[in-house]
């Protein structure tokens, strides 16, 4: 198992000598590893616990949490609340659990057990922002959009990653309902996303989508030397204009810039041949 995942089987040694301190010897297992893939195995591997971390790290739910850190999510769906005697459950974890844990077990439902699934647990859970974020996104796969606003719009003008995502996600919700100025107004609302590239590559989608391409290549004009989506929507519509001279200069750019892209590929060619034959 060591020679797999290094974190998760000192992670387990750790664990086991915080429960059995008689089974202490020293040596590796005190060790902190080298591949420290999550949080836990820092918190875990630390000098000393943090006081309020300790009733999670001496309980059992620590060992299906390990699993979970590490991407084992099968294991660590069978493994909490197990017992000989009582099978396993994840739908109520303690409260000494750390909020990722919630994250962590809604995640694995989403890849091994169904969408569904995954948000009848987080129901029963304490929300957080990650967990209302994933809620929104399950429920735009599911196409349940008014559950999906629900969930994103408290957090859509928020400055952090999570907020900026629900704005993002938000804005997409309005525009497929046709909604151009509610979609507009959540990118411009969340300042972090408004002033970003990916703010301002959705706010020319926008203008593109509904009918306003000057505005679009305006913006895209503004972000023409950083942004992948500029240089294509400008190598478009050279070619477009029979100017391949440019429209190969950029495609070669992001070619380069993206060389694993076959379809780049297949564009450069394109173009090549395009100007033959003019």
């Amino acid at each position: 198992m060591a020679a797999l995942n290094p974190s998760l089987y000192h992670g387990l040694r750790k664990a086991i000598i915080l429960h059995h301190p008689y089974l202490k010897t020293g040596g590796s297992a005190e060790q902190l590893p080298v591949e420290n893939v999550h949080p836990i195995f820092g918190v875990l591997f630390s000098e000393k616990i943090p006081k309020e971390h300790i009733g999670f790290m001496t309980s059992n739910e620590i060992y299906p949490a390990l699993a979970l850190a590490a991407g084992w999510y099968e294991a660590a769906l069978n493994l909490h609340g197990w017992t000989p005697n009582k099978p396993a459950s994840y739908s109520s974890l303690s409260s000494e659990s750390p909020r990722w844990v919630a994250y962590g077990y809604a995640k694995a439902l989403v890849a091994n057990r169904s969408n569904e699934e995954a948000l009848a647990f987080i129901d029963k859970q304490s929300h957080s922002p990650q967990l209302s974020l994933l809620v929104g996104e399950l429920n735009i796969k599911l196409g349940q959009y008014p559950e999906a606003e629900k969930a994103l719009r408290p957090f859509a003008k928020n400055t952090s990653p999570i907020g900026v995502k629900s704005a993002l996600l938000l804005s997409q919700i309005y525009s497929s309902k046709g909604q151009l100025t509610l979609a507009k107004q959540v990118l411009l609302d969340n300042s972090e996303l408004a002033n970003s590239i990916a703010g301002k590559e959705a706010l020319a989608r926008l203008e593109l989508n509904y009918g306003d391409p000057e505005e679009a290549e305006r913006l895209y004009s503004a972000l023409s030397e950083k942004s992948v989506e500029a240089k294509s929507f400008f190598a478009k519509k050279a070619f477009q204009a029979g100017d391949y001279k440019t429209a190969y200069k950029l495609t070669k750019v992001l070619a380069e810039q993206f060389p694993e892209r076959a379809d780049l590929k297949a564009q450069l060619n394109q173009i090549t041949k395009a100007a033959k034959k003019s």
